[in-house]
């Protein structure tokens, strides 16, 4: 009994990583006029909750079951990687000396600790990861459905209670696409931003791609409605990161299967796709999307690097790890406008400015670490995977920055170990 409970739980977490639906418990204010920064803000999540429950009963696992599945040899994963993943923890401990905002730091170690704990959960075989992409890929599905009738309605679906944010094409600051004059609301799904939406679309196709590959046609449906979805986040760096994932995943599984079913298949989703998206009137608006380029958001990324590389230069150990918002106005010339209070769209970058030189080394180490894994096990699937991360680590912060974005780097660490030498099953 106590082992379902747990697992039920811990599945739960996973399943609930896609809804806003938080507390809000700290926040720290930089401007008087009451402006909220949710870089310096924390909250406590549904799937925060379901983790502590699902402890709480492995806990009593350990204490009163004698079928505890608890491993007799405890494991670490590959050491490489763990080796690096410490490296990176204790840059961040040692930011904490020189932290501007040691409470909101602490935080942020809190977190690290939290997702630590379920990797090894992870890797000792407590809980399966094809059951957590299962689970996850389900919900994603329906957040797919969510985002795609967001688009078709130019509104929210009023699903509040499931996180989902007040959004439609003429407030003030949501994500939307300019046509010919006209605003088109950008699909949101239930999470803070549709970029962020996109990179889950993208882990989501990519588990589906693997889970369902001798699965029945019905869940081609599954993946062409996520792309779907993915496309009407109108993400670029999204879509970039599904491109090139897809690309380097088909080089590998092309030399495993039936080349004509693979071509077959491909064909009825990426076609089913495209013809949803001309019923949706989608291409104009892509192209729109695609070609302009919005000279003030460039200027706006270009002026965070600058400030940046200057916070660098002056603190190389770094001004505490979640503390980039709360100094970056010291090292503006220009006084910041509420809505520009934003962390460097460069996750590298980032590290050097919050957990300084040690942590970027630590950074650029795991990161090289889990291509190399990757490779060496050849697994197209996680191949796919850590492209996907180097392209939206390198053009956007969330992966670091904000929870949903720190749960999606935490799924694909732990999607790694039960797929080694993974092509030979293709």
């Amino acid at each position: 009994m106590l082992k379902k409970l747990y697992k039920f739980f811990f599945y739960l977490f996973f399943a609930f990583l896609p809804l806003q639906v938080d507390v809000l418990l700290f926040v720290s204010d930089v401007y008087d006029s009451g402006f909220f920064n949710p870089y310096l803000s924390q909250f406590l999540y549904l799937s925060d909750i379901m983790l502590i429950l699902g402890l709480v009963f492995f806990g009593f696992d350990i204490l009163f079951s004698r079928s505890s599945e608890v491993p007799k040899k405890f494991s670490f994963g590959d050491k490489k990687i763990f080796y690096s993943i410490c490296f990176l923890f204790f840059s961040c401990l040692i930011s904490l000396f020189f932290s501007a905002n040691l409470v909101n730091s602490v935080f942020y170690i809190l977190r690290f600790v939290e997702f630590f704990v379920m990797y090894f959960l992870v890797v000792n075989g407590i809980i399966n990861v094809k059951k957590i992409l299962i689970v996850f890929c389900s919900v994603m599905f329906l957040e797919a459905l969510i985002g795609i009738s967001q688009y078709v309605l130019q509104e929210s679906l009023g699903l509040r209670f499931f996180g989902e944010p007040v959004v439609n094409s003429s407030i003030l600051g949501v994500a939307k696409v300019d046509f010919m004059n006209v605003k088109f609301l950008r699909s949101y799904g239930t999470f803070p931003h549709p970029n962020i939406f996109a990179g889950y679309l993208v882990f989501a196709i990519f588990s589906m791609m693997y889970l369902f590959k001798n699965a029945p046609k019905i869940f081609s449906v599954f993946i062409m409605v996520s792309l779907v979805a993915l496309f009407l986040t109108f993400s670029r760096t999204g879509l970039v990161a599904f491109i090139l994932g897809g690309f380097v995943f088909s080089i590998f599984v092309l030399k495993k299967v039936d080349k004509w079913k693979f071509f077959k298949r491909v064909s009825f989703i990426f076609l089913s796709a495209m013809f949803l998206l001309f019923v949706f009137k989608f291409f104009p608006l892509f192209i729109e999307r695609i070609n302009s380029i919005d000279a003030e958001a460039l200027q706006s990324r270009i002026a965070y690097l600058v400030i940046g590389f200057a916070m660098f230069f002056q603190h190389p150990f770094g001004v505490g790890i979640g503390n980039f918002t709360d100094v970056m106005q010291n090292f503006s010339i220009l006084k910041l406008l509420p809505w520009e209070i934003q962390p460097v769209h460069n996750i590298f970058v980032l590290a050097l400015c919050e957990i300084g030189i040690v942590g970027f080394v630590a950074l650029i180490s795991f990161i090289f670490g889990l291509f190399i894994y990757s490779f060496k096990s050849k697994n197209p699937f996680f191949i796919a995977i850590c492209f996907m991360l180097l392209i939206i680590g390198s053009f956007d912060h969330y992966l670091f920055t904000l929870y949903q974005g720190q749960a999606l780097f935490l799924l694909s660490i732990c999607a790694l170990y039960p797929f080694k030498n993974s092509l030979s099953d293709i």
